[in-house]
């Protein structure tokens, strides 16, 4: 399947995946079709969440522990079902 990276925010990285969903950035779906074991996850691309990603990657980014723990839990439990 070929994800349009105009309309989606695609990361494989699961900090960023776990920070974007911990903000409640829409999630569309995680994508394990690469061939090469890793998924990727699949968000709905808006300007909000690409400003998030770059203070995430700067570590500019504040994002309460629960919320972010909980968002890890979450992604762990997508992961093991897919």
């Amino acid at each position: 399947m070929q994800i349009s990276e105009k309309d989606n925010f695609l990361t494989s990285d699961f900090s960023a995946a776990s920070a974007a969903l911990a903000l409640e950035f829409n999630l569309l779906f995680l994508d394990r079709t690469s061939g090469d074991g890793r998924v990727t996850f699949v968000f709905q691309r808006t300007a909000e969440i690409e400003k998030a990603m770059a203070d995430h990657f700067a570590g500019r980014l504040n994002i309460p522990t629960m919320k972010y723990f909980s968002a890890q839990r979450i992604l762990k439990t997508r992961l093991h079902n897919l």
